[in-house]
């Protein structure tokens, strides 16, 4: 922090350097003990990680997933196979929301039995029944597996790509899979494959 005085008014002037991009910015009197941007340019960044922080830290106490448990079970209805959902459903699937974030039932109920989803992993039906949050009818996979999955069970013909479908594709590619394997897998044209790993298509899927 820099302070200049300009003695002609006598106005206490003061700098300092921007808590992310080090520029010098001029803090007003009333900003003192709290000023730390340029901007809100650069101000925005930093919040958004701060939130993100303090979310994990509250996600790392040793009742969240006791207390995840209890909103769970206020709506999901135990039985011998499919477990119904009486809560609000979206798309089809059980939802609710816990702490702030945005739950699906089916989500939860792996998470409450078996622990936390790697990032990038889906939660699949084996039961194909999108309400049903049983456990056993449960398991792991990525977009590929929940399209070969699909097909296994004779739907997901002709169904249009979604980004987590491409983002498998592309992917793929880049492991140097051979076009016409994802054609098959994907049940899609080699001019849509062709399309995706020219950037013709779906560009801003990374």
């Amino acid at each position: 922090m820099s302070i200049t005085i300009i003695n002609e008014d006598f106005i206490l002037k003061m700098y300092r350097d921007c808590f992310i991009c080090s520029k010098e910015f001029f803090v007003r009197s009333d900003r003192v003990k709290t000023a730390k941007f340029c901007s809100r340019k650069c101000q925005m960044p930093w919040i958004t990680q701060q939130s993100v922080v303090k979310m994990k830290e509250k996600w790392a106490t040793e009742d969240t997933f006791v207390k995840l448990k209890e909103s769970f079970d206020r709506f999901v209805v135990k039985k011998d196979g499919c477990w119904d959902w009486n809560g609000c459903k979206t798309d089809g699937y059980g939802a609710f929301r816990f702490r702030g974030k945005h739950f699906k039932a089916h989500r939860a109920s792996w998470i409450i039995h078996n622990g936390e989803i790697s990032e990038g992993l889906w939660v699949l039906h084996k039961c194909d029944n999108r309400g049903c949050s049983n456990p056993e009818h449960l398991f792991i996979g990525n977009a590929l597996d929940n399209q070969r999955d699909k097909m296994s069970k004779g739907r997901g013909v002709g169904e249009k790509l979604n980004p987590d479908l491409v983002r498998e594709i592309k992917k793929l590619l880049r492991m140097g899979v051979k076009n016409i394997r994802i054609e098959k897998d994907f049940s899609i044209s080699e001019s849509t494959v062709t399309s995706i790993k020219l950037g013709r298509t779906w560009k801003d899927i990374i």
